[in-house]
């Protein structure tokens, strides 16, 4: 199974170009994948720097906000030209990004 999908994978059977988008595609789905698990871990008590309560409170929001910007960069190199998904893909990832940053820095 493993060799088959390797064999898939090769230059034989995929162009360049679709490499690149499968590429970042899964960039885009690990993502998601740990934008949505990581938030849930809680931190120990002693490595809080704000009220814990107002912590947990802002970590569904970081969570939402990040993951809609990995599903944004897997969606870009899905749809968009090649030429211009490498250029869109990181503005599409990166505004959630950074509006999560005012709103914990507020918490604190």
């Amino acid at each position: 199974m493993i060799s088959a999908t390797l064999n898939f994978l090769s230059p034989d059977y995929i162009s360049a170009a679709l490499g690149q988008r499968l590429l970042g595609l899964v960039l885009g789905l690990l993502v998601v994948v740990y934008a949505n698990s990581v938030p849930k871990a809680l931190a120990p008590l002693l490595q809080i720097r704000c009220d814990p309560a107002a912590e947990q409170a802002m970590r569904p929001i970081h969570r939402h906000r990040l993951v809609l910007g990995g599903v944004a960069y897997a969606v870009t190199w899905l749809i968009a030209p090649l030429e211009s998904a490498a250029v869109l893909s990181p503005a599409c990832w990166a505004p959630p990004c950074c509006w999560s940053w005012p709103a914990s820095a507020g918490a604190c």
